[in-house]
């Protein structure tokens, strides 16, 4: 009994902890979120952010010293987080929650976007 005991919570244990970690461009659905790190400084990502993102969206919200932006899609905000890595590369999360649940369908139209925008200053 108490080797099944061990086994299940070595199997429950491993399953959490396998759920909780997330890798670049993958959707968490326990952080609603999607991060991805690019080459590109982050002042330059937060400048394409804000351009790319203020044409087809609302800025609800518009932190230029933490680099946190608020957009308002069709019925949901989501929020883009820019991190500086090092001089020349970043790190954006976009995350977005409708009440408790994760809105996975904000989050990919957002981060699919921006990355968009991206990859066109890193070519």
């Amino acid at each position: 009994m108490k080797l099944a005991q061990a086994i299940l919570a070595f199997l429950l244990i491993g399953s959490l902890t396998s759920c909780i970690s997330q890798k670049p461009r993958e959707f968490s659905s326990i952080y609603a979120s999607r991060y991805n790190n690019v080459d590109v400084p982050a002042d330059l990502v937060w400048q394409t952010a804000i351009q790319v993102l203020g044409e087809r969206y609302e800025i609800t919200a518009n932190d230029s010293i933490n680099k946190v932006l608020k957009v308002r899609t069709f019925d949901n905000v989501a929020t883009i987080k820019i991190i500086a890595l090092n001089e020349v590369t970043s790190k954006f999360t976009v995350s977005s929650r409708n009440t408790l649940v994760p809105s996975k369908s904000t989050v990919n139209t957002i981060y699919f976007e921006l990355e968009r925008a991206l990859k066109n200053i890193e070519n």
